[in-house]
């Protein structure tokens, strides 16, 4: 019997680098997950951009949000790098099972410098001690 699952969406960020780009793979991230039908539970309207990033004012409401609504899983696409200690606070309070993912990044420009980094946000998160700890693995 195949059952629709209601995804916590929380795309995370952090300040070095561009929050426009963030935004931009947001709204990316967030139809592609529409276009499957799959319902989701987002931040907008918890704070002016709807990301995770580190300010730990909008935590609780996010973690609020997500236990209201009976989430069945959580998502956090890192739209530019990610914060992690902030990640791994909300998925310990939730407890569901939680998916990291980031898109592919551009190459960097002519400078060296980049819009995003997601890739390394996507390895800094899997050896950060607070994120491995605040995960659970799944099986039925």
């Amino acid at each position: 019997m195949n059952r629709a699952i209601t995804l916590g969406y929380a795309p995370t960020r952090r300040s070095v680098f561009s929050k426009l780009d963030a935004l931009k793979y947001k709204e990316l991230v967030r139809e592609k997950i529409k276009s499957w039908g799959t319902s989701i539970v987002d931040l907008e309207g918890i704070n002016e951009e709807g990301l995770l990033y580190d300010d730990m004012s909008h935590e609780s409401a996010i973690i609020e949000r997500f236990k209201s609504t009976n989430v069945d899983a959580l998502f956090f696409p890192h739209v530019n790098f990610g914060t992690e200690d902030a990640v791994a606070r909300v998925a310990k309070a939730i407890g569901k099972p939680v998916l990291l993912w980031g898109p592919r990044d551009e190459a960097p420009s002519d400078n060296g410098m980049r819009l995003r980094d997601t890739q390394c946000g996507l390895f800094y998160g899997q050896d950060c001690p607070s994120l491995r700890s605040a995960i659970h693995v799944y099986r039925e």
